[in-house]
């Protein structure tokens, strides 16, 4: 990428690289690592035109996540701290990967975008 003087670096973290969860310390440690590597990875390759950013999604249906989705009062705490009340679907993190790959993307670098309906916001 940077030979040819363009590229797109796009990491995907966790709501667990900004807030704790119990029972997963290692994972939240390694996803908070993977927003220090995407800001280290913008420094090292932006001067050669290749931006790295990371992604951060919410809660999403997928199976990784069914044990916490099987159980109706945990699923439902996400949908309520969510800001839009809902989980996410995987096409709401493709239509940001499609963004971030792309030339319109070509100012952001260094940034962990969170799509997570409000999530990390509260």
């Amino acid at each position: 990428m940077a030979e040819r003087g363009w590229g797109r670096i796009i990491n995907v973290a966790s709501t667990q690289a900004h807030r704790a969860f119990g029972n997963s310390g290692a994972y939240g440690v390694a996803k908070a690592g993977i927003t220090g590597l995407t800001r280290s990875q913008s420094e090292a390759w932006a001067p050669h035109g290749v931006t790295a950013n990371s992604v951060t999604p919410g809660l999403v249906a997928t199976p990784m996540t069914a044990a916490v989705l099987a159980d109706p009062e945990r699923a439902q705490y996400f949908r309520n701290r969510a800001h839009t009340g809902t989980l996410g679907a995987p096409s709401d993190f493709a239509a940001v990967a499609v963004f971030l790959a792309g030339p319109g993307a070509r100012f952001v670098t260094g940034q962990n975008l969170c799509v997570d309906g409000g999530l990390s916001v509260t």
